[in-house]
């Protein structure tokens, strides 16, 4: 310890003469230094006491700080402290953001120590970074996952991410009040985080994703009762469409303009599986050929066509073309998902309805379009006179087509004309080419 016992060991006599002298010297041993004591002029008997100190060591201090990747700096020399030997030598070290080992509470003293010191000893501290907290939230909407969460060191880089729900994608990563770490990338949904100097809360966005729509609240696919009335997006193309109720119904109130040459799959559309529409062609119609021509215009008049216009063959996706179906509304058509062709009945209903209201179809909220039809190869008639829109329901088998029939589809004539003769259902060939409205399931 460095201190001297109470009481001195005898190291023998030695005889003096009047007014000689006499030194007493221990030599250096293992642990102990050289001493010596002496006497002089001596007259009377003396006692020479020798104090005999222990060897001293040097024990150097450094530190070293941990990096934020987990590995280690250099090592700063810290001063020193001498010990005895046999003796024992410690240090402290704090240091601002650091804690003293691996599972320490945040701020906490680093220390090292020697014990039986026997010769110079290196007091070495490591020092390691405060850890904090990442906790990883998502919107359990549109994000089915996130990884990433856990306690990391401060300037610790995190790999997190998150993986979308079913017709959703990732939109973005933000962090809750007070938090300071940096994202590598705030729009990929695999990134890192660098973690900051405390508890850190980030949050894993999403938005609805169905093929051209962003929102549920506005995708057809997606459609409710409820928001009928909505002006709404076909995901399968991105092109919009109003809707009004009516009857019962949801209707929309723009014709499909679904272009020639989509495929049609279950997931979007409703078909049992994939149907790719013909080519836009005008030459087609009137034949025994599925056919489907889209104008680019919404503009209808005498000549010129606007919409598109498809053959009820198309209009079915070829699902109510058997002789004992005369009558039965096709289950599948080209409407988008969650939607369909409106029956004979329903369009009867919705007449019915115009009729009794004194309101003619392109007046109301159901806003029919003249947009005439084609009876043949590129055969274009009553435009601006007719709006024609087929239904799903099939009527008479016609002899001179063998096992092709016509269906029910809904006229409406110019204003100039009886409400009652040309607000009704008439049956059409079915490869004529007319507009298609659908109704939400």
């Amino acid at each position: 310890s460095g201190n001297y016992p109470s009481s001195y060991t005898s190291g023998g006599t030695q005889t003096v003469v009047y007014g000689g002298s006499y030194t007493y010297s221990i030599a250096a041993t293992t642990s102990h230094q050289a001493a010596s004591g002496s006497v002089s002029n001596v007259t009377s008997n003396q006692t020479i006491s020798v104090n005999v100190p222990r060897k001293t060591f040097t024990c150097s201090k450094q530190y070293r700080l941990q990096n934020a990747d987990g590995s280690w700096g250099s090592y700063t020399a810290d001063g020193s402290v001498t010990a005895v030997y046999g003796g024992s030598c410690s240090y402290s070290k704090t240091v601002t953001d650091y804690k003293g080992s691996s599972g320490g509470t945040n701020g906490s003293a680093g220390s090292a120590s020697a014990s039986n010191v026997t010769s110079n000893q290196t007091l070495s501290i490591s020092i390691y970074r405060n850890t904090f907290a990442l906790t990883v939230n998502r919107n359990t909407t549109y994000i089915s996952s996130v990884t990433g969460s856990g306690t990391y060191r401060w300037g610790q880089s995190v790999s997190i991410s998150a993986t979308a729900a079913s017709n959703s994608a990732f939109s973005g990563w933000t962090v809750s009040s007070g938090s300071t770490g940096t994202f590598g990338s705030t729009s990929s949904a695999s990134t890192t985080y660098v973690m900051p100097k405390g508890a850190s809360t980030i949050y894993a966005n999403g938005r609805y994703n169905l093929g051209s729509c962003t929102s549920i609240d506005n995708c057809m696919q997606t459609a409710t009762t409820a928001r009928c009335g909505n002006t709404m997006i076909d995901a399968r193309d991105g092109k919009s469409y109003t809707t009004t109720s009516l009857v019962n119904l949801c209707w929309m109130t723009k014709n499909l303009d679904l272009a020639g040459g989509t495929t049609l799959t279950s997931v979007l559309s409703n078909v049992s599986s994939n149907y790719t529409l013909p080519a836009s062609s005008t030459t087609c119609f009137g034949g025994i050929n599925d056919c489907v021509y889209n104008t680019g215009s919404t503009t209808c008049n005498y000549n010129t066509p606007c919409y598109s216009y498809y053959t009820y063959t198309v209009a079915t996706v070829n699902s109510n073309t058997s002789s004992n179906n005369v009558g039965v509304s096709a289950s599948y058509d080209i409407c988008p998902k969650g939607w369909r062709l409106p029956t004979k009945s329903e369009y009867d209903s919705l007449v019915n309805y115009h009729i009794n209201n004194s309101s003619l179809l392109s007046n109301s909220a159901f806003k029919m379009v003249y947009s005439g039809q084609y009876t043949s190869s590129n055969n274009y008639v009553s435009g601006g006179e007719w709006g024609k829109l087929w239904s799903s329901t099939a009527a008479t088998a016609n002899s001179s087509w063998g096992i092709i029939y016509t269906a029910y589809a809904l006229n409406s004539a110019s204003s100039n004309i009886s409400m009652t003769n040309y607000h009704k259902t008439t049956n059409e060939n079915v490869f004529y080419g007319e507009g298609v409205r659908c109704v939400l399931k």
